[in-house]
């Protein structure tokens, strides 16, 4: 069962498709059994990540944490366990061959891979975009944080209808 509000809401779906889905609850009743299904959960993403990426796959590099959008954007953070892996690389694939059978699972949904920092000002700059972030300052106390960019890049950073900025804020706790 996928129920509509664990649908994607640009997907659709017609008896006899083969689809992919994360098993969020499984209901006993009587003689049956029914497994409830998502495609909008964070850990959706993480498992199809799981079985795309073999380094993600052999714990060489962890999925710190996910955020989403469903159907629109996710923000993924990850990081190296081991010395001499490029955990975004290793995402992105060669050509970007692994992340666009990912797109593909996720019917074109935009997938932001970023690196993940224990310094919140690194971290931040990379969930937004390192190359357009010129400066982070964090505020000394509560989780709020400035970020200074260049006026050309202000609209990629800030993203369609403020996405970009909106994830990055959920995904670095900012």
């Amino acid at each position: 069962l996928l129920p509509l509000e664990e649908q994607v809401e640009d997907e659709f779906y017609k008896v006899g498709d083969i689809i992919k889905g994360f098993v969020i609850n499984i209901r006993k009743r009587r003689n049956d059994v029914i497994v409830i299904l998502s495609r909008t959960t964070p850990e959706f993403v993480k498992k199809i990540f799981e079985n795309e990426i073999p380094e993600i796959f052999s714990c060489d590099i962890v999925i710190k944490r996910i955020v989403r959008e469903p159907g629109i954007r996710t923000k993924i953070a990850v990081q190296s366990v081991r010395e001499g892996i490029d955990p975004a690389g290793s995402c992105l694939g060669p050509k970007g061959i692994r992340i666009e059978q990912i797109k593909k699972e996720l019917h074109g949904e935009q997938i932001d891979v970023t690196v993940w920092d224990s310094l919140p000002e690194q971290f931040i700059a990379n969930a937004i975009g390192n190359d357009l972030v010129e400066r982070v300052y964090v505020a000394d106390r509560g989780n709020f944080a400035r970020v200074i960019v260049s006026n050309e890049s202000k609209n990629l950073a800030i993203g369609k209808k403020g996405k970009n900025v909106k994830l990055a804020a959920k995904l670095t706790g900012y």
